[in-house]
């Protein structure tokens, strides 16, 4: 497992200077890079939320592309999952 270092909060890229410094200054203040096992759960969500996405966009292009009704099903359970 990698240290907490590894998976800091960072505002997004293209943010304002404005919105970065907003979120560095709530970062700190709720303490959202201090704490291991906060920043563990952060990172078991994205990538189960990122393979979702990468699953949601398959089906979707398999949808598209051969209008399997088992592929838009398959969609629809992705996105709901994207969702929860």
């Amino acid at each position: 497992m990698k240290s907490l270092s590894s998976y800091p909060l960072i505002p997004a890229p293209g943010t304002s200077e404005w919105e970065k410094e907003r979120v560095k200054k709530t970062i700190k203040r709720l303490k959202l890079n201090e704490h291991e096992v906060l920043a563990e759960a952060r990172r078991l969500i994205w990538k189960k939320v990122s393979t979702e996405i990468d699953r949601d966009l398959t089906a979707k292009q398999n949808c598209s592309c051969v209008g399997s009704p088992v592929a838009k099903e398959q969609q629809k359970s992705h996105a709901l999952k994207i969702l929860e």
